[in-house]
């Protein structure tokens, strides 16, 4: 019964120290995802802009006139009308 209590206290005292050298080593690690570029052109862009604009002013018929008008040419240009399809609903 002896052998095991050193044997459990050994094992635990190696384990704390293998955890306490291993964390700062893990923790200088950072994980960097780069995901495609956020890229809109310029006429998209000002377009955008007006109708945020409206949005943010509650003008119900001229924002929903400045969404109908957008025409994304790319995925995050038609995340950022559906976004503003949303605060306008």
């Amino acid at each position: 019964m002896r052998r095991l209590t050193i044997l459990t206290s050994g094992l635990s005292v190696a384990l704390t120290a293998t955890l306490l050298v291993a964390a700062p080593a893990m923790a200088k690690k950072k994980l960097v995802v780069a995901g495609p570029p956020i890229t809109m052109s310029d006429t998209f862009r000002a377009a955008l802009q007006s109708a945020d604009a409206a949005v943010k002013a509650r003008d119900v018929s001229t924002a929903s006139a400045r969404i109908g008008a957008l025409v994304p040419t790319n995925d995050f240009e038609s995340y950022a009308t559906a976004s503003l399809r949303y605060q306008l609903a």
